[in-house]
Parts: structure tokens; C-alpha cells; sequence
């Protein structure tokens, strides 16, 4: 459960960081 919440709050941090390029990083990127 843990895991999946730190996954979430990575997720956010990455899309917030790629919003300026418009550029959202898939999942499976995120998840590696």
C-alpha cells in the first residue's frame, strides 16, 4: 500500500516537473 502512495506522490512530482515541456511521462516509466 505504501509502495503504490509513494508511486502516486511520484507521479504528481514527475507530471508537475514535465507540465512546463507538456510532456507526461508514462506510467510504466515512472514505475521503472
Amino acid at each position: 500500500a505504501s509502495l503504490n502512495i509513494l508511486v502516486t506522490k511520484t507521479q504528481k512530482a514527475r507530471r508537475a516537473l514535465h507540465r512546463k515541456h507538456g510532456r507526461y511521462p508514462c506510467d510504466n516509466e515512472i514505475a521503472t
